[in-house]
């Protein structure tokens, strides 16, 4: 029986997704995420004072550049400032996704 792990080895190939399904996805985040917020214990419409702090992602990527492109593509965010660089890589990077921050370096 072959490991499925296995398949995290294999190249990855670079895949350009469908527009109509991108901005559908993008569409759908946005409503998930700033649409009136429901108590899902109570299922009782929740006002803007009750809702609690986020946490704030920091993904460690390979080519952080790409990543970034990636983001303001495929998300539409935003860089907050300049991303920080040590010979020529970027170290820490800062964006704006859906009003959410996303770190990444």
């Amino acid at each position: 029986m072959l490991d499925p792990l296995d398949a995290l080895y294999l190249p990855v190939d670079s895949v350009t997704p469908d527009q109509e399904f991108a901005a559908d996805l993008r569409d759908r985040l946005r409503r998930k995420v700033f649409d009136t917020m429901h108590d899902n214990s109570t299922g009782e419409e929740m006002s803007d004072t009750q809702t609690t702090n986020a946490l704030t992602p920091y993904l460690a990527v390979r080519d952080a550049m790409a990543a970034i492109r990636w983001y303001t593509e495929v998300f539409d965010a935003t860089l907050r400032g300049e991303p920080i660089q040590w010979h020529g890589r970027i170290g820490h990077a800062e964006l704006t996704v859906f009003g959410a921050r996303l770190m990444l370096s």
